[in-house]
Formats: structure tokens, sequence, C-alpha cells
């Protein structure tokens, strides 16, 4: 039950997650408890629409958002274990991008569109070991468990992002932030050490600006600060 109610804290933190989407000025966010996105205005804030209603598709607890490069929106829908693909402009359902449980997908939470254009979701596993698995950008088949059992059970993946330098990070619930060989998969480094800054369970990650890496962090027992990591030269 443990695992469950820190699961359930992490999507909280999940709906808050800014999908990078150049494209677009407005800010989209997962909304898991009523299995929407909504749209809000990119300089007042100001809520716009559901841009994303409640349940299209068979969207059951959203969780990481993507624009792809086809201009439409992803999400993964955790409860179907799948990824759905939404009109980028009209928020109309497409398809289900990545069917339930292709490739042995039953958690999905994070996503990210590769260097090389394809779409990688970590696969958080209640109780197992986790994984990021790799799908076509295009048609959304299985390509690889690119990273296929993270070196312990306790890793938890969530929020997963590309660095400047090619390489892919990976949040866990277990303090850490982990650095993948954006090629190969291979592991690097615990990039963000176990609980550095006070960090307690990281979920979304992004790079800014500046080029330091922003981790959002929250506690078992109710919320935390963002914190920011310098990356590695």
């Amino acid at each position: 039950m443990k695992i469950w109610a820190f699961r359930f804290a992490a999507t909280l933190l999940l709906a808050l997650t800014v999908s990078p989407a150049p494209a677009r000025a407005d800010l989209f966010v997962s909304s898991s408890f009523n299995d929407s996105v909504k749209q809000y205005n990119g300089t007042t804030g100001a809520f716009v629409t559901d841009f994303v209603p409640s349940g299209s598709g068979g969207l059951d607890r959203p969780e990481g958002l993507v624009f792809g490069p086809n201009g439409n929106l992803f999400v993964s829908s955790y409860l179907t274990s799948s990824v759905l693909e939404y009109n980028g402009t009209t928020g109309a359902f497409v398809t289900a991008f990545v069917p339930q449980q292709s490739g042995g997908l039953t958690g999905p939470v994070g996503l990210a569109f590769g260097p090389n254009g394809n779409l990688f979701v970590s696969n958080f596993v209640s109780g197992s070991f986790g994984s990021v698995l790799e799908y076509n950008g295009a048609t959304g088949a299985f390509v690889t468990a690119f990273v296929p059992r993270l070196e312990s059970a306790a890793i938890l993946p969530e929020g997963l992002v590309f660095g400047p330098n090619g390489n892919l990070f990976v949040s866990s619930l277990d303090r850490r932030v982990l650095e993948y060989n954006g090629t190969t998969g291979a592991f690097v480094t615990a990039f963000v050490p176990t609980g550095s800054g006070g960090l307690a369970g990281p979920v979304g990650l992004a790079f800014g600006p500046n080029g330091n890496l922003f981790v959002s962090s929250f506690a078992e027992s109710g919320g935390g600060p963002l914190r920011k990591q310098r990356p590695r030269i």
C-alpha cells in the first residue's frame, strides 16, 4: 500500500510537468484526477480550455505530456498502459499511438522524443524492475527496451529528458537522477546522487536556458521545493 500512496503523490506532481512545445505559447497540464489535459495562457496563466476533455480516447490517469515532431500531443495513460495521441491544434483524439501493453508497457509515466525522432517512455512497475522503452516516432511500433532493466527494484522511473550532451536523464523515486548513454542506453552515472540538495522523490525534469537541470521534488508527507542541478561539463 505504501508504494501506491507514493505513486499517487507522484501523479500530482507530474500533473504540473510542462511539456516543451516550441510551437505553442500556452501551457498544457495533465490533470490526473479528472483524466484531462488543461490549457492555460502562456503569458497570464489564465485557464483557456480543457484541451483534451475528460476520458477522451480512453484517457485514464494522464501523466507525461510531450508534443511530437508532427505537432501532435502525446499523453501517457497510466491506468490503460498506453500512450495516446491528440491533434496538436484541436485536442481531438487521433489514435492509441502506443497500444495497451505494447512492448511490455505496464506503467507509462514520462515521455520524451529522442534525437533519433523516436518516443521514449518510462515504464513504472510497482514492486518490480522499471525500464525505459523505445517506440518508433512515426508509427508507435515497439523498437526495443532502451534501458531494459534498471539496476534495482527500488528504482522507479518517472520523468525523462534528453540533455544538451545527448544523453537520457531519468528521475527515480529512490531520490536520484540517473544518466544513460543517449545512443546505447548504457548506464553512465547517478548524475544527481541520492538526496542531493534535499531531493526527495524527483519527478519532472527540464534543462533550463542556463543549461542547468531543474528537478521537481516532493516528499511522501506532501510536497517539496523545485531544485536545480548544474550539469556535468
